[in-house]
């Protein structure tokens, strides 16, 4: 069986499965041929024993901020939101396009994602994670104004086409994410980076890594796994900041705390944040004190 995916193509250009196309379609095999066992239409899973293929990494390769404002700045007006809702928040492509008008609580300022589209339809999210709550941060709350504007009174979807059905991923990456990155003037990246690139951003600015993982859909194990080069105060010799720790008795940490504590006193004025331009694991701490809520890509 997996010796004929591999050999089917498809497109125009007649490009071969991929490991991760293949596993979709054993995966849906799996669930109705382990139905129709269920209700006894089968003795055994003739699936049983075949396992999935392997899937490479996709690899972590973030936009800069400034690369950013630069690919908003280049994008159509139209599917702009689109793109700002996805730097700001880290939605996987499958979990953005399903998104509908009662997943967004704009008085509590959260969003449920608890649906995921692909060319096979509307399924639940990839993991029980995935089945989550996450935060709408200010600029994600004005790109989805602007995106309702739109599609308010059209379709129950957020991302909809004139006609009132979601857009499609494919034609949007096709149509407006390769060629405003070359208006940009920026070297092509796949969109799924978009996600990276909140991620990426998210622990360069300091974030909780737990937060990042529950706005992603994630283990922390995961998160910390795929981005440890973009976390914070990871600068120096791993043990540096523990050694550090331990000969001030732990002043230092209590010190800081109550200096995070008493940010905001005084003259009131808060220096700007500083993000870098590029980001690596050379640029891991340039960012300054600052938080990902405070962010507007689109500024």
């Amino acid at each position: 069986m997996i010796k004929t995916l591999r050999e089917q193509r498809r497109g125009e250009e007649g490009r071969r499965l991929s490991p991760r196309r293949i596993n979709m379609v054993l995966a849906r095999l799996r669930t109705i041929l382990g139905t129709a066992r269920a209700r006894g239409h089968l003795d055994r899973h003739p699936m049983a024993g075949i396992r999935s293929l392997p899937e490479p990494r996709r690899e972590v390769d973030p936009l800069s901020p400034a690369e950013i404002r630069r690919f908003l700045a280049a994008c159509p007006v139209p599917p702009r939101p689109y793109y700002r809702v996805a730097f700001g928040t880290g939605l996987r492509p499958s979990e953005q396009i399903a998104l509908r008008k009662d997943a967004l609580d704009f008085g509590r300022r959260t969003i449920r994602i608890r649906v995921a589209r692909t060319r096979l339809g509307e399924h639940e999210p990839k993991t029980k994670r995935s089945d989550r709550e996450i935060s709408m941060l200010p600029d994600v709350v004005a790109a989805l104004r602007e995106q309702l504007a739109r599609t308010v009174t059209i379709s129950p979807y957020v991302f909809a086409t004139s006609q009132g059905t979601p857009v499609n991923h494919g034609n949007l990456s096709r149509r407006v994410w390769g060629p405003t990155l070359q208006r940009a003037g920026l070297r092509y990246r796949n969109p799924y980076q978009t996600r990276h690139t909140f991620a990426s951003l998210a622990l360069a600015a300091g974030e909780d890594p737990a937060w990042v993982a529950r706005m992603l859909g994630d283990r922390v194990q995961t998160v910390f796994e795929r981005y440890t080069e973009y976390i914070r105060n990871r600068s120096g010799p791993d043990g540096e900041a523990f050694q550090r720790f331990l000969r001030q008795g732990g002043r230092g940490a209590r010190a800081e705390k109550g200096q995070k504590r008493g940010e905001g006193k005084g003259s009131g004025v808060r220096s700007a944040p500083q993000l870098p331009e590029k980001i690596g694991a050379g640029d891991r701490i340039r960012t300054g004190d600052v938080q990902l809520g405070k962010l507007a890509f689109c500024h």
